[in-house]
């Protein structure tokens, strides 16, 4: 990871964990809409990742186990997204789909994307989680698609946009359940590096 980086790394931290940590003077101030109480530092959000990805083997050995057992069985249950009730968003081909993922399985991959988000450019993603709706210091209102690990105690999460012609109308309100679409792209905030899920859209539920 460059140094140019680094200080990216840290405001999509303080912009998607709850905005509860506090940077340098110099980076951007977030606060949640209504704001947060809880206060998580960068340190934190490393401590927890690490938690994590000591997981992650466990996680792919049992969901591998898991796969071996089903493809035993005989016949085969269309899941939610294979029905042909389903929505389109749910099926569209994408090329990663945390929605299949376990919680630690996604919340190691997209802290993968904070390390090396260069790797993922362009690449087309589906997530489900909660929304989550902050503000900058200029009253700049954005939004990201949180997920918790395992445990359901250490959030990370997805910035994303939706298209330029929608408004914030548009988006889906705080707290709310959704699934999205999106390609990921890298972009300036304030003079740093950052990225998110360019040209969402969402589902609710």
């Amino acid at each position: 990871m460059t140094k140019l980086m680094i200080p990216s790394v840290f405001l999509t931290a303080a912009l998607i964990l709850f905005a509860g940590c506090s940077g340098k003077d110099s980076a951007p101030k977030m606060q949640r809409l209504p704001a947060s109480s809880k206060q998580i530092t960068p340190k934190d959000l490393l401590q927890q990742a690490m938690d994590a990805q000591a997981n992650l083997q466990e996680e792919q050995q049992q969901s591998a186990a898991a796969a071996d057992a089903s493809e035993s069985k005989a016949g085969k249950t269309l899941l939610p997204e294979q029905s042909e009730n389903a929505d389109p968003l749910l099926k569209e081909e994408v090329d990663l789909d945390l929605t299949t993922f376990s919680a630690n399985m996604a919340y190691s991959e997209v802290f993968n994307m904070m390390l090396d988000p260069e790797s993922y450019v362009g690449q087309k993603i589906r997530i489900n989680g909660e929304n989550y709706v902050y503000q900058d210091d200029e009253g700049n209102n954005h939004y990201a698609c949180i997920i918790l690990d395992a445990t359901g105690c250490c959030p990370q999460g997805l910035e994303y946009q939706m298209g330029a012609e929608k408004n914030t109308s548009d988006y889906p309100a705080d707290a709310e359940d959704i699934t999205l679409v999106g390609t990921f792209e890298l972009f300036k905030y304030q003079g740093y590096d950052s990225f998110r899920l360019g040209n969402a859209r969402f589902i609710r539920g």
